[in-house]
């Protein structure tokens, strides 16, 4: 058998671009600028421009969309949901807000009356009860 060669470096599966020329991967320039994960970039844009839209942070910075949307998400304070954001068009929009009904109280009537009847099962009719639910 013949012995694999162990390799001089190791490759990164991080997705990195060069801080001023722009051009992506294992160190593909020879600018000697910083190398930085798009994650990061992101959450640095979100933290810089918290009123720019998602989409508009992500065509300034060059990564997709949901990169960014992902940085807001880890590092938003919930704090500016009220905030209107600007869009790539340069117009300010208010960001929408959902705000879910209350269960119908026939939901909860239903729900504690499945309670009741699992609470006067045996224990051989529980695993029974849980191993036919699991089949759904």
């Amino acid at each position: 058998m013949i012995d694999k060669p162990i390799p001089a470096y190791k490759i990164s599966v991080v997705q990195l671009q060069c801080t001023m020329c722009k051009a992506e991967t294992a160190a593909a320039c020879s600018c000697g600028a910083i190398y930085r994960p798009k994650a990061q970039r992101a959450a640095e844009a979100v933290a810089d421009h918290p009123e720019k839209s998602n989409r508009a942070l992500a065509k300034e910075i060059g990564v997709s969309y949901e990169t960014i949307r992902q940085a807001r998400a880890s590092t938003d304070n919930h704090l500016s949901v009220d905030e209107p954001r600007v869009g790539l068009d340069g117009k300010k929009r208010k960001l929408p807000s959902y705000i879910p009904e209350p269960p119908p109280p026939i939901r909860d009537s239903l729900i504690e009356q499945a309670l009741e009847v699992v609470r006067q099962m045996t224990p051989a009719e529980r695993i029974e009860f849980i191993r036919q639910v699991g089949r759904l």
